[in-house]
């Protein structure tokens, strides 16, 4: 049950996500199907074992491939599928906390953020 609820969750944030870029509705159902089916391919990488890093880097070159094609699809640019769709593997509160504190030029020492926060975002930037 607990699964499924992440799934429902990662299709909804997509779906968010979405809605705050003014996305139009025939795109709104590829971005969620983005989200959804990358916050699955990490919990199946996760599930097998694999180290955060490699289960966040093989969703995210997911994200990235899906959103190409489906950008070719739909004549859209690929940057609002990529975003859509890594958002739900994304650390929500570490990363806000972080961001924040570089923004606000505090300079706090590294062991201070959650380890799983850097590894996340390494993971992510593939292009």
């Amino acid at each position: 049950m607990n699964g499924c609820i992440q799934i429902v969750s990662a299709f909804l944030g997509s779906l968010g996500f979405g809605i705050v870029f003014r996305m139009k509705r025939r795109r709104l159902a590829f971005a969620c199907l983005g989200g959804g089916v990358t916050w699955i391919l990490y919990v199946l990488c996760e599930k097998y074992a694999l180290s955060l890093f490699v289960s966040n880097f093989i969703a995210t070159v997911f994200a990235s491939a899906y959103a190409k094609v489906v950008a070719k699809h739909t004549k859209s640019p690929e940057i609002i599928y990529i975003i859509t769709a890594v958002v739900p593997p994304m650390p929500g509160g570490p990363l806000s906390c972080a961001a924040t504190s570089r923004i606000e030029s505090i300079h706090e020492q590294p062991e201070q953020f959650p380890p799983p926060t850097g590894v996340r975002l390494a993971s992510i930037r593939n292009e």
